[in-house]
């Protein structure tokens, strides 16, 4: 028999990257508003390999 837990991490894939994307351009947007634009983008940056890093490889 098979469980619906098998294979659950393609299941979890978009969600997974779709708050880390969402993360990173939130934080790069305030950074960037507040610090200019290279700021902003080396914020994205550093949030989205934290995500990665807090929510699964």
């Amino acid at each position: 028999m098979t469980s619906s837990t098998d294979g659950n991490d393609d299941d979890r894939l978009p969600l997974r990257w779709g708050v880390i994307l969402l993360g990173a351009l939130g934080t790069g947007a305030v950074v960037g508003f507040l610090g200019g634009p290279l700021a902003g983008f080396g914020a994205g940056l550093a949030i989205t390999a934290l995500l990665y890093k807090i929510l699964g490889h």
